[in-house]
């Protein structure tokens, strides 16, 4: 009986000790695919990363080799006529150092359509010739009104190269205290039109030298001057309705308040600010060639006897009249 019992006793001990070796096979076995598992998610990972790192890093190479090539090529192109321009950086370019002048007046102004202007009335007088105002209708069909600046007929090579250098050096700059170059006339022609229809005056003056005089009709009177076909040459700036600061000064002295006489200064030390920052100085700064248009805001105009500031730094400037015309101005002022 105890030999049975001691058997019995034995094996179900037996039975128990290979139930845990069992079982702790199982568990390492199970902690083994655990141990596979996480090792593959984490070389998984890595390789992962490894790749992106190496996408990324070849894109950045690829494109640092495409800016490079643009930077290059930018730079190329900015080797024009001598000139170094910076990126981010706008300089004045000198349009006296291109080989052929017309090349900057097409690099910096834009060619104007003359079936876009209309020409008004006569308004002043300049060194090649008349002034007018008219308007210009804009891509959007909205007229704005616009001063056009004309050439003498019968004008020398040389006249018309001055003429449009003035176009070239206007259409660098761009601020609220600098007049606004709208653009040119050079290429196209003017068709036949009859003389009341363009600017009669404008024309009395000589801008076409070969105007048909007035001819009769049958039964009485005549046809108007008429104007065969002619290739004229315009500068069309932005209109400023106040006209030159000296007359609008003095017509309108004692006026003005402190305040708005300073921010007129304000506005001239502004603009010439721009000009010195452009690397460019005005030779000719006076009350007379600065313009005022009807909010009161003064823009630095008439640059034809400017140049390059590193050109003659001990060339004589002309500034006297434009501070006497202000500081009068305040003096009496209210």
């Amino acid at each position: 009986m105890k030999d049975s019992l001691f058997q019995v006793t034995k094996m179900y001990w037996l039975n128990k000790k290979w139930d845990f070796i069992a079982s702790a096979s199982d568990m390492a076995a199970e902690q083994g695919q655990i141990l596979v598992i996480a090792t593959a998610a984490v070389g998984g990972f890595t390789l992962l990363v490894i790749l992106t790192l190496f996408f990324l890093i070849t894109g950045r190479c690829q494109w640092y080799i495409k800016a490079k090539m643009k930077s290059e090529e930018k730079r190329r192109n900015h080797l024009q006529n001598g000139h170094l321009r910076f990126p981010g950086i706008k300089t004045y370019i000198d349009p006296d150092t291109y080989e052929d002048p017309s090349l900057a007046v097409h690099e910096f102004a834009k060619e104007i359509d003359p079936s876009r202007i209309r020409i008004e009335r006569v308004i002043g007088a300049g060194e090649f010739g008349e002034v007018c105002s008219g308007r210009l209708k804009t891509p959007g069909k909205r007229e704005i009104p616009v001063a056009i600046k004309t050439l003498k007929g019968g004008h020398m090579d040389r006249q018309r190269r001055d003429f449009l250098r003035e176009a070239s050096i206007m259409g660098q700059f761009d601020h609220p205290n600098i007049i606004r170059l709208e653009g040119v006339v050079t290429k196209r022609s003017f068709p036949a039109i009859g003389v009341e229809a363009f600017c009669p005056s404008f024309l009395r003056a000589g801008f076409l030298n070969s105007i048909q005089a007035p001819h009769p009709v049958p039964g009485g009177g005549s046809l108007p001057p008429r104007i065969p076909a002619g290739r004229p040459v315009m500068i069309v700036v932005e209109y400023m309705e106040n006209g030159s600061l000296d007359s609008f000064l003095r017509k309108h002295d004692g006026h003005f308040t402190v305040i708005q006489l300073v921010g007129m200064l304000r506005g001239i030390a502004s603009g010439m600010k721009y000009l010195s920052d452009m690397g460019y100085v005005h030779r000719d700064l006076a009350a007379r060639n600065i313009l005022v248009n009807s909010n009161l805001v003064c823009k630095v105009s008439d640059f034809g006897l400017s140049r390059v500031l590193e050109d003659d730094p001990e060339a004589a400037y002309t500034t006297t009249d434009l501070f006497q015309v202000l500081t009068l101005s305040l003096c009496y002022s209210p």
